[in-house]
């Protein structure tokens, strides 16, 4: 036991908890975007280019509302554990920034819980709030974009399992669906990633040599409201 927890701990980061990223970083988190906001947004935040899109802006002023939800969110997480807690599941760590290289890029972020699951063994679980109409959706099945996201938390901590836990966030009902880590799935979101970093620093070269773009195709699916509520739908080619 004692083992696996210092080979987990190989890929935890001392750095200050930071949501600022470097160049060639990448946040866990965009696993649940489509790959043409996550290249728009990485080019945008060049320091080259002087330009930075708004949903990477940085807001100084005191904002209670984001307050409020970081509390809530706490009040939630501890919940959270300690109902896991009386499953069963002996609670390792949480809230640990972790990151990994591969290839040009760094993967960074910060996982929710890392627990010793009695049937499934060392297990990360990402931690999900929904409304009460939107959780009605994730009782029987885990959103897909969540699952990329938590499946590089377990490919990243090397867990065999990960689950996806919905708080519904006015009574705290709560739905978890474990699953397998596939390292296979990790690796092509990755070397999506990749793909996607090797296409910002080409398109930030053309940028500053005088040239226009109107962004690069990367397949993938997507629904009606995230390209509607997308920062870049009017440069974005996929967009009809």
């Amino acid at each position: 036991m004692t083992t696996l927890i210092k080979n987990i701990q190989e890929n935890w980061t001392n750095e200050e908890n930071s949501y600022k990223v470097k160049r060639n970083q990448f946040r866990i988190s965009t696993a649940i975007y489509c790959p043409q906001r996550v290249f728009f947004s990485k080019l945008f935040e060049l320091p080259e280019l002087q330009m930075q899109s708004p949903d990477v802006a940085v807001t100084f002023e005191p904002n209670l509302e984001l307050q409020g939800r970081f509390a809530a969110g706490n009040a939630c997480h501890s919940f959270v554990e300690q109902t896991l807690i009386k499953k069963g599941n002996y609670l390792i760590a949480s809230e640990e920034k972790i990151s990994k290289k591969f290839k040009d890029i760094e993967i960074i972020g910060h996982f929710d819980l890392l627990v010793l699951d009695p049937d499934h063994g060392l297990k990360t679980v990402d931690v999900k709030s929904a409304k009460p109409s939107a959780f009605a959706y994730k009782i029987n099945k885990a959103d897909c974009r969540h699952l990329k996201q938590a499946n590089l938390y377990a490919y990243i901590l090397n867990t065999s399992h990960f689950s996806i836990l919905y708080v519904e966030k006015v009574d705290y009902y709560m739905v978890e669906h474990i699953y397998e880590q596939d390292s296979e799935q990790a690796l092509i979101d990755l070397v999506l990633l990749n793909k996607i970093y090797s296409e910002v620093n080409e398109a930030a070269e053309y940028l500053k040599n005088g040239g226009s773009i109107t962004g690069k195709e990367f397949p993938a699916d997507r629904e009606d409201w995230e390209c509607g509520q997308c920062l870049h739908n009017n440069i974005c080619k996929q967009r009809s």
